[in-house]
């Protein structure tokens, strides 16, 4: 039988008259075993009746499995001084993480799981723990796509600098980008299972819609991207890639940057050869390998004319001393540049030896 707080109340005041259990259980209509109960709590401060708590021992709610009852802590919130309690249960994640819940939690997430049931739910209602990737990420460990396979989900703190990094419990975007897909690449067999090669959410899903689309569709690293030049492919001495492909890459930034036409192709470049020595200042050329910073010797696509841009016929490969040099000038500049330094005053001055730099 169900009370209300009207009859609590009523309870509250027979009991400050100094009636027995049995003498309020007789005016107020309720059973003497209760009656006995409510005494002892209004005794000991309480002011309000407490709702029957629902048995949630071993209900499993999506996800979630109820273990057991741990305690009782007192109420929060609004009745954080009402004097009441509430239960506290363990419960544990299909994944296999274990945590607490209040029993006021686990009621509501009783009431949204048995709505999800009859299809009244909404989908941002999620049913497990947020504390693995497993329950967010678009594959499972051991899966395939194309070269690509999954060995597992390393957490997000900056291996890739373009995306946001998690750096607490609640980042400001969605718990999906807390975590990488770390994956193999059997096509170069580059990575390891301690490296791995990190891919996105969004671009797994675009791989496994290409792959939908063309069943023949290349996907793994990068590192067979271009299978048609096969530039970009893993090199013998380490390199990701032949310098005259980094060159064509560098030469197509460049254009975008600088707002010129671009037409040129990997096997264009590769065409044109690296000379041994450079054809502008006759010092040898030294390609340097991937990730290295360059210098003078290293070989650099040059334009002839800087306005037509990369494109065949207006490039060339120089030293990159002497395509810093010839930059964006034009012949009649570089005459007078190099009619100016002949001038004996100028000469003296570019050597060090003009009398007035011997006073300094």
């Amino acid at each position: 039988m169900q009370h209300n707080q009207a009859t609590f109340e009523k309870a509250i005041a027979l009991v400050k008259e100094g009636l027995r259990p049995y003498e309020i259980a007789r005016k107020i209509d309720i059973n003497p075993s209760t009656a006995c109960t409510w005494v002892k709590k209004i005794k000991a401060g309480h002011k309000r009746i407490q709702k029957r708590q629902t048995d949630h021992t071993n209900a499993v709610y999506g996800e979630w499995t109820v273990i057991k009852e741990l305690d009782r802590r007192p109420q929060y919130g609004s009745k954080a001084n009402s004097g009441e309690t509430i239960p506290n249960w363990e419960v544990k994640c299909s994944c296999g993480y274990k945590t607490e819940k209040t029993g006021t939690v686990l009621n509501q997430i009783k009431r949204k799981f048995e709505a999800s049931e009859k299809g009244e739910g909404k989908d941002s209602w999620r049913f497990h723990c947020e504390s693995n990737p497993i329950h967010v990420m678009p594959c499972s460990i051991g899966e395939k796509i194309g070269d690509l396979e999954v060995v597992s989900f390393p957490l997000n703190v900056g291996q890739r600098k373009r995306y946001k990094t998690y750096k607490g419990e609640k980042p400001s975007y969605t718990k999906s980008g807390k975590w990488f897909i770390g994956c193999l690449c059997n096509a170069c067999n580059k990575y390891t299972a301690k490296d791995p090669y990190l891919v996105t959410m969004k671009e797994w899903r675009e791989r496994k819609d290409r792959l939908k689309k063309d069943k023949n569709a290349t996907c793994a690293c990068g590192c067979n991207r271009s299978v048609t030049h096969g530039l970009c492919r893993p090199q013998k001495d380490g390199r990701d890639q032949t310098f005259t492909y980094s060159m064509w890459q560098n030469a197509k930034k460049n254009a975008r940057r600088k707002k010129v036409p671009f037409d040129l192709t990997p096997e264009f470049v590769a065409s044109l050869k690296v000379p041994e020595y450079c054809p502008v200042l006759g010092i040898k050329i030294i390609s340097q390998p991937s990730g290295e910073q360059r210098n003078d010797n290293t070989p650099s696509i040059d334009k002839f004319y800087p306005d037509l841009g990369y494109v065949e016929g207006n490039v060339q490969i120089i030293s990159w001393k002497a395509n810093a040099l010839k930059r964006d000038g034009s012949p009649e500049e570089w005459e007078k540049i190099a009619e100016w330094c002949k001038k004996e005053d100028i000469k003296k001055r570019l050597e060090g030896k003009h009398p007035d730099q011997q006073k300094i």
